[in-house]
């Protein structure tokens, strides 16, 4: 099995940012589906699809990152635990 990569800092960056962007192309997503759902007009479904495949493809960056390097978001565990 190969060594996994260590993680440098521009990796936890761009795992942060990639974090940040899904919520964001989530809550557009979110906000914009009241009116993509009752039309079927070229514009919303551009943004729908849109927002979807930005939010998969960042979703994805993230993935390989922690599969590459091993890296687990520490920050939500610690609030978990008794």
């Amino acid at each position: 099995m190969p060594r996994p990569l260590t993680l440098s800092l521009r990796m936890l960056r761009t795992h942060r940012a990639c974090d940040a962007c899904v919520g964001e192309a989530l809550l557009l997503h979110g906000d914009l589906q009241p009116l993509g759902v009752r039309t079927t007009q070229a514009w919303s479904i551009h943004v729908m699809n849109a927002a979807g495949y930005l939010a998969g493809f960042l979703l994805a960056i993230k993935l390989a990152i922690r599969v590459l390097t091993g890296y687990r978001n520490r920050v939500g565990r610690a609030r978990h635990r008794k």
